[in-house]
């Protein structure tokens, strides 16, 4: 449940990705389709990106991410990059 921006209540808002991911090797290659719906009476947003990823590990420990989203529609930001690092101890 999610306040409504009228700040009296809150309303359903939902949201769904599905994504297939193939390793190759030590490089990992992803994509995910991502939708939102928030039905809020004063504001609805409907929202739907498609994401392209990477990572690849180095050593045993610790992952390098990067990743590129495109929106579907015009409610969702038109491009966004982004880059990590997770490590494991």
């Amino acid at each position: 449940m999610v306040r409504n921006a009228s700040g009296g209540g809150t309303r359903l808002a939902w949201s769904t990705a599905a994504g297939v991911s193939r390793a190759f090797g030590k490089i990992t290659l992803g994509v995910e389709a991502w939708g939102e719906v928030d039905d809020d009476l004063q504001a609805p947003t409907y929202q739907a990106s498609a994401d392209f990823t990477a990572a690849q590990m180095v050593g045993e420990n610790t992952q390098l991410d990067a990743g590129v989203h495109f929106g579907l529609n015009r409610q969702t930001p038109d491009a966004e990059a982004y880059v990590g690092v997770s490590h494991r101890f």
